[in-house]
C-alpha cells in the first residue's frame, strides 16, 4: 500500500498599495501523517517519517517537539511549555534543522525512551517541523514567508488501552448545519477512536445515512462526536435534517465491544 502523505502547501501574495503580488510556494509532504505505536518501559522505541518538498525552493526546516490539547471543536492547540504529565523529556530527534532542495527527501528518525519504572499511559507529543519557505520579491525587498507542519505521536507504553462507551447523544452544528452527535467517553488508559455505518430517518422520513467523526477520545474525556448525516445513496454529502432524528446500526469503540444503537436524537 503506498503510504498517506500529508501535504501543507501554504501560498503567500504579498500586496502592496499600487503594485503587483508576488508569491511563493512552501509545500512540504511528510509520510506518514501521525504514528500509532507500542513501547515499553526502559526500552528505546524507533521510529522514522520522510520529509518530501514539493516546492522549487529550497526549505530549511526547523524541528522541535510540543505539547498539545484538543479543543472541543477537534483542533490541536500546541505548546513549547512542558504539560504536567508531558513525555517529551523521553523523546530524542536526531537533528534541529533539515535543508531539503526543491523536490528532495530526507528520512527523519526520531526515538522514545520511556524510563524503567513508567507505568502503563499513553505518551502523546507532536514533531514540530518549522518552515523556512523562502522569501518573495516585493519592489525590491526580500521578504521572508514561512509555515509550520505538526505530526501527532501517540505512543502506548505497557498495556494501555482505551475503554470507549456511548453517555449519552446530543445535538449541534457542523458547517452551518444541524448535526446528531453521540457523547463518547474514554475511561481507558490510551486515546481511542469510534467508528461503524449508521442508518436511520429524519423527522420528516427522509432515509439517512451517517459519518461518526473520527476525532481521538482521549483518556478520561467526554468528547461529543458528530454523525454527519447524508442522504441514503446521495455520495456521503451533508444534508440537512430535521430533528428529531433516528439512528441506528452498530458502532465500533476501538478495542472495546461495539455498541448496537436505536437512539432517538434531538426535540
Amino acid at each position: 500500500m503506498t503510504p498517506r502523505l500529508t501535504w501543507v502547501a501554504l501560498t503567500a501574495a504579498l500586496l502592496l498599495t499600487g503594485m503587483p503580488a508576488a508569491r511563493a510556494d512552501f509545500a512540504i509532504a511528510i509520510s506518514p501523517p501521525r504514528f500509532e505505536v507500542e513501547g515499553r518501559a526502559g526500552q528505546v522505541s524507533r521510529h522514522a517519517l520522510t520529509l518530501n518538498n514539493g516546492s522549487a525552493l529550497t526549505t530549511v526546516l526547523q524541528v522541535s517537539t510540543a505539547d498539545w490539547r484538543l479543543a472541543p471543536d477537534g483542533t490541536a492547540a500546541f505548546t513549547d511549555e512542558l504539560a504536567p504529565d508531558s513525555c517529551r523529556p523521553w523523546v530524542a530527534i536526531e537533528r534541529r534543522s533539515v535543508s531539503l532542495a526543491p523536490g528532495g527527501q530526507y528520512k527523519f528518525r526520531f526515538e522514545v525512551t520511556p524510563p524503567a519504572d513508567t507505568p502503563a499511559r499513553e505518551c502523546r507529543f507532536a514533531l514540530m517541523f518549522g518552515g523556512d519557505g523562502g522569501a518573495a520579491d516585493v519592489n525590491g525587498l526580500r521578504l521572508p514567508i514561512a509555515a509550520q507542519v505538526a505530526v501527532i505521536v501517540y505512543l502506548r507504553v505497557g498495556d494501555a488501552r482505551p475503554v470507549l462507551r456511548v453517555a449519552g447523544s446530543t445535538t449541534g452544528t457542523l458547517n452551518q448545519l444541524g448535526t446528531p452527535a453521540l457523547l463518547v467517553r474514554n475511561d481507558g488508559l490510551a486515546h481511542g477512536r469510534v467508528a461503524g455505518f449508521l442508518s436511520g430517518t429524519d423527522a420528516a422520513g427522509t432515509p439517512l445515512d451517517y459519518q461518526p467523526a473520527t476525532t481521538p477520545i482521549l483518556p478520561g474525556e467526554t468528547r461529543v462526536i458528530p454523525l454527519v448525516p447524508s442522504r441514503q445513496g446521495g455520495g456521503g454529502q451533508q444534508v440537512a435534517v430535521r430533528f428529531p432524528v433516528t439512528v441506528k446500526g452498530r458502532l465500533e469503540l476501538s478495542e472495546a465491544p461495539p455498541a448496537d444503537l436505536d437512539l432517538r436524537i434531538g426535540p
